[in-house]
């Protein structure tokens, strides 16, 4: 990654944090409120039991994500970008 887009990733990478969090806890919460059916502390236990499957499901889909990922960046060479320049102008 270029120098000069550094910043640029780490508040992607923050921002990604946050939102995510953010997302699977009102999954989470909904999940919860759907399964438990009544105020007994059985039907509250049954109601995060289901709910335990989100964040599980998230975590696959993040450790499929960073699996699949591609191992390097093709970083263009200088002649490359030269002539994408030429070809543009």
């Amino acid at each position: 990654m270029a120098a000069h887009e550094q910043g640029l990733a780490g508040g992607l990478i923050n921002t990604s944090f946050q939102l995510g969090g953010a997302l699977v806890l009102a999954v989470v919460t909904a999940v919860v409120n759907a399964s438990t059916t009544g105020t007994s502390s059985q039907s509250v236990l049954d109601g995060y039991h289901a709910a335990i499957v989100v964040p599980l499901i998230a975590a696959a889909l993040g450790a499929v994500a960073m699996v699949r990922r591609p191992s390097a960046l093709s970083v263009p060479a200088e002649s490359e970008l030269e002539e994408a320049l030429e070809e543009a102008a």
